[in-house]
């Protein structure tokens, strides 16, 4: 079955020179169902927040606070070199003074120090969320870190963040 397509018409344009031939705007559906199913690799073990990881693993962090706190992280897993597949489940909820500046965090650390925030939410009163992600990752070297930050509170505060990471080893 042919399904019109219009839009590889419109990206194909995008690259210079591209020539547009009769068919290409099409889509071809085969009428063979063919389905793809994901298959992890075997879980290995469970293990505490911060452990070292070169084998599929499952762990999981909690920071619950009722009134004033520092920033807190806990490293979720330590992770090797090699490819791996992240199944991330993340939620946190926030009740108190709105502090745009204080946040709660899902982080991606590399060997040097450096941070980037997978899943952020800001201070900000009656906030909540919550979300489950699939990341593939290749790292070129170890000491990759996962953490979850629970960011600073004040009196009358309440917060609440929970990850689980299931992450298989690929490669």
């Amino acid at each position: 079955m042919k399904l019109p397509n219009p839009r590889t018409i419109r990206i194909a344009g995008l690259t210079r020179g591209a020539i547009i031939e009769g068919g290409d705007a099409e889509f071809i559906l085969s009428p063979v169902l063919q389905l793809n199913i994901d298959l992890p690799s075997p879980l290995n073990k469970v293990t505490g927040t911060g452990s070292v990881v070169d084998d599929s693993v499952f762990t999981s962090a909690a920071v619950q606070r009722a009134g004033v706190g520092a920033a807190a992280t806990t490293v979720l897993a330590n992770f090797n070199r090699g490819a791996w597949k992240m199944y991330i489940n993340f939620q946190a909820q926030f009740n108190g003074t709105s502090t745009p500046a204080n946040f709660s965090a899902l982080q991606l650390q590399d060997p040097d120090g450096v941070l980037t925030n997978i899943m952020v939410m800001s201070h900000l009163n009656n906030q909540f969320i919550a979300q489950s992600l699939i990341l593939p990752f290749v790292f070129q070297r170890d000491s990759f870190l996962i953490q979850v930050v629970g960011g600073t509170t004040v009196a009358l505060d309440n917060l609440g963040v929970n990850a689980s990471l299931y992450g298989t080893r690929e490669i």
